[in-house]
């Protein structure tokens, strides 16, 4: 008998199947979240742009109306990325007390600075509302517009704390605050590249409001 004939044979390994891989769970696939940006624009704004730009997310901006000048460039990118522009009166102050012609005053002297109108919609500095604001911005056509979720990011509170807030309270149909303006707002910079990060791949999608 040969060497080769006595070789004790390797027995053939069963091969076990590797376990079917699945996509990404998106627990919120087709809910609509609202992402808004009060005070600007600012030297912020094409920042907050770029990352939004990153996600393909459009977003609400309701601007301070005397600082167009200032930013005219912003406005166009943002126009031009499809983001919606919208009032937050010309001088970001409070209309809690005002009377109408001062109120119209306001939306007034904004839309004189934009190549086109603001989208018809207001949000209230500082939340500040008037016994007659809903009436005077009805009747000039405006919807006022607040939010459901405030991670307070103009007070700083650290970029993971804005980031957490957002996130731990998304819904479907919430509107989101945040801001590019008013202030030093690396913070909301940092935090949106997470939040946009970790929402849509949960499947959320952002649509403009006042269109």
């Amino acid at each position: 008998m040969s060497l080769f004939a006595r070789a004790t044979k390797t027995p053939t390994p069963t091969l076990t199947p590797l376990p079917t891989l699945t996509p990404t769970q998106q627990p919120h696939l087709g809910e609509t979240l609202y992402l808004t940006f009060d005070d600007g624009p600012s030297v912020w704004t094409q920042d907050i742009l770029a990352v939004l730009a990153k996600y393909n997310v459009r977003a609400t901006f309701f601007i301070v109306g005397r600082q167009v000048e200032s930013f005219q460039d912003v406005i166009r990118a943002e126009a031009n990325a499809g983001h919606v522009i919208a009032h937050h009166t010309w001088s970001h102050t409070s209309v809690n007390g005002i009377g109408f012609d001062a109120f119209a005053n306001q939306i007034y002297m904004t839309n004189a600075v934009l190549p086109n109108d603001a989208a018809p919609c207001i949000r209230l500095p500082y939340a500040d509302e008037g016994y007659f604001t809903e009436d005077y911005a009805s009747d000039m056509g405006l919807e006022v517009i607040w939010w459901n979720i405030d991670p307070l990011d103009w007070n700083n509170p650290g970029w993971a704390s804005i980031e957490d807030t957002v996130i731990s309270e998304a819904a479907d149909e919430k509107i989101i605050l945040l801001h590019d303006g008013g202030g030093n707002r690396s913070q909301t910079l940092l935090a949106l590249d997470g939040i946009l990060q970790e929402l849509t791949a949960q499947g959320y999608r952002f649509e403009t409001l006042c269109n």
